[in-house]
């Protein structure tokens, strides 16, 4: 059985693939060391999964996605949940008599 691509998915991988495409193509145009280019790409990719997470779905990296209910549903319930203190239970001591 064949996965249905979303138009999101091709548009994250699209914008994703072409920024890392043209910062190549202005490394190879003005001499950069392919050392650097190495070094530099993966960082810049590794930049654009942690902006989509902040952007879009965090579950799927994707700056085009809605947020899932999952997340939304655990945010909510992490947020009404009050702070308590842990308070320890003492027991009065009985007096001797």
């Amino acid at each position: 059985m064949a996965k249905q691509i979303k138009p999101a998915e091709l548009a994250d991988v699209a914008t994703k693939g072409g920024v890392l495409g043209v910062i190549s193509y202005l490394f190879s145009t003005y001499n950069v060391d392919p050392a650097l280019n190495i070094v530099v790409l993966p960082a810049v990719m590794y930049v654009l999964n942690a902006l989509s997470t902040k952007v879009g779905d965090p579950q799927v990296a994707n700056f085009f996605a809605k947020q899932s209910k999952v997340v939304e549903v655990a945010v909510k319930q992490t947020v009404a949940k009050p702070v308590t203190k842990a308070v320890a239970k003492t027991t009065p001591k009985k007096k001797a008599k």
